[in-house]
């Protein structure tokens, strides 16, 4: 930027600064037209020439959110002015290291600051700057005082039973019209909805991202009036405000507000947050069961499934899977329902003996103290994490209490903490899900899988297409028949333990025979292979030769 060169040696141009932080003090404090017209007034007996007037409305103390106050500064550093006057040194700066600071940088500058109420401020004597720096102190004292009253106020209400803060999603903040005391009420525009969306996820239908478009489409909407986002429903769904526990500067108290759900609601939907994130499924027009598990045995292509019109009056689409080889593949153009139904059939084949099963389940137990172990110490630095932006969170609305904050500064500063909490909640979600899948998990799904087969056929197909992920690596078709069949390595992993363990037991029993009737030939049998025993003894019900590790 250009310098401007003044040419009067005695720097006898100034700004004037005004600022109020709320129209309350507008009102009932210095009022800008007030500051105005002392200032003026100063300036004028001073015998100094007002350059410009610098007017903050509704900003606060603090210096970095002053855009009128840093546009000063930077006029200041062109030389324009030799002087800045206020009213009163508050009106500068609330805190004793800001005041010094700046002023520091303006005395650098070769400007001085003047205050109309506080005439010795602005001579440069050992009597003005202990005044000045008294002044300085008395101003951070007021602020600092305050705030603790207000802090002191906010936790009386609390303990009161009364939210002391911006009332969340579905409730606004009111006054008492008899008391004239402020308090938490119902928004009916919004409360309806919050309801709704708990109902709604408790039911299991939805994941937080169709719920957040079901909701935003009825008309639930943020602090800021927009539709709900995911991470400000995320909060919403967790928030125990609703069933009437309030979490405010690490105390937590049933509070007196009306409550818009149940306990048992809310611990439902809890539960659900942290179980079906495993579950969540991207949204498609055509959502095909077999999708990425059937390959093509001669093109090695994964099929894919369409729909095509048809005139009939028992239905108007009939659906196919087929090759998506260019060209086309009739060898696995074969419809829907009868694919489908062939994969059924593979469940059949599929089977773990009780003896198998109850010692994967003591092998899993002992691999669950490891996984506990390793829960509580992240669930651990996740939850101090949680706190320490639970407790920043508290100081930003102390901050706003005291007016160092504007409410728009206070509205971005609190929608950023609020954003990292939903995050956090989300990483212990995420974490409470991978606990989650443990040995009763385990007993559950293999407990099923003792019928796979029916259970398979019970399931909806979001559970059906996980039991596929479970057993299947892939299912290759040929002439519109399962042709071959690899399994996951997990459960192939699985089988081939239970061959052992059943090769074994096997062995042990013919050994036993054998000492019973002829004890000089025991040696003998043991050296013979588990592995020849099982062949002449046990026999897999419909295992399938192709067994892929």
């Amino acid at each position: 930027m250009k310098k401007i060169t003044i040419t009067n040696t005695d720097n006898k141009y100034v700004f004037l600064y005004l600022r109020v932080s709320t129209k309350r003090q507008a009102v009932l404090g210095y009022s800008l037209e007030g500051q105005l017209k002392a200032c003026k007034e100063y300036a004028k007996k001073l015998e100094l020439t007002v350059k410009d007037i610098f007017v903050e409305e509704g900003e606060s103390g603090t210096i970095a959110e002053r855009t009128e106050f840093q546009k000063m500064l930077n006029r200041c550093e062109d030389g324009e002015v030799g002087g800045i006057i206020v009213i009163n040194t508050d009106r500068f700066a609330r805190s004793e290291i800001d005041h010094f600071l700046i002023k520091d940088k303006l005395k650098k500058l070769g400007i001085r600051l003047y205050s109309a109420l506080q005439p010795m401020v602005g001579e440069e004597t050992p009597e003005s700057y202990l005044i000045d720096t008294v002044m300085a102190g008395v101003n951070a004292f007021y602020s600092r005082d305050n705030s603790r009253k207000t802090i002191k106020g906010m936790r009386e209400k609390f303990e009161q039973g009364t939210w002391p803060t911006k009332a969340p999603l579905g409730y606004l903040n009111v006054k008492d019209e008899i008391t004239e005391k402020r308090t938490i009420g119902l928004n009916p525009d919004q409360d309806y909805l919050v309801k709704e969306a708990f109902e709604e996820f408790a039911k299991g239908k939805y994941s937080i991202h169709s719920l957040c478009q079901r909701m935003a489409q009825r008309g639930l909407k943020g602090k800021t009036g927009v539709p709900i986002g995911v991470s400000t429903l995320h909060v919403l769904l967790t928030n125990t405000f609703y069933y009437g526990l309030m979490r405010w500067g690490g105390m937590e108290k049933m509070g007196t507000h009306t409550k818009l759900i149940t306990e048992e609601l809310f611990n439902k939907v809890k539960y659900l947050l942290s179980k079906h994130r495993s579950f969540v499924i991207r949204d498609r027009k055509h959502d095909f069961l077999l999708r990425g598990a059937i390959i093509c045995s001669k093109h090695n292509r994964r099929l894919v499934g369409e729909w095509h019109k048809v005139n009939s009056v028992k239905r108007d689409k009939i659906g196919y899977y087929h090759c998506a080889e260019r060209g086309g593949c009739k060898g696995t153009y074969t419809e829907i329902d009868k694919l489908e139904g062939l994969v059924a059939n593979q469940f059949k084949k599929l089977h773990f003996t009780d003896e198998f099963m109850n010692e994967v389940v003591n092998q899993a137990k002992l691999y669950l103290g490891n996984i506990q172990n390793s829960f509580r110490s992240r669930k651990q630095g996740l939850d101090n994490k949680l706190k320490a932006l639970d407790e920043k969170r508290t100081n930003v609305e102390h901050l706003l209490a005291e007016k160092t904050y504007t409410r728009e500064v206070y509205q971005r500063v609190h929608g950023k903490i609020e954003e990292d909490i939903a995050v956090l909640y989300k990483q212990i979600a995420d974490l409470e899900k991978d606990r989650q899948v443990d040995v009763r998990f385990i007993e559950e799904i293999f407990s099923l899988a003792r019928d796979i087969y029916g259970t398979y056929l019970a399931s909806p197909n979001q559970l059906k297409r996980g039991y596929i992920k479970l057993f299947f690596e892939h299912l290759y078709v040929a002439n519109k028949r399962i042709a071959k069949v690899t399994y996951n390595p997990l459960f192939a992993t699985l089988l081939k333990e239970q061959k052992i363990m059943l090769a074994q037991k096997a062995k042990e029993t013919i050994v036993a025979s054998v000492v019973k009737s002829k004890p000089n030939t025991t040696q003998d049998v043991l050296n013979i292979p588990a592995n020849q025993v099982i062949l002449s003894q046990v026999k897999l019900r419909d295992q399938d030769s192709n067994l892929e590790p």
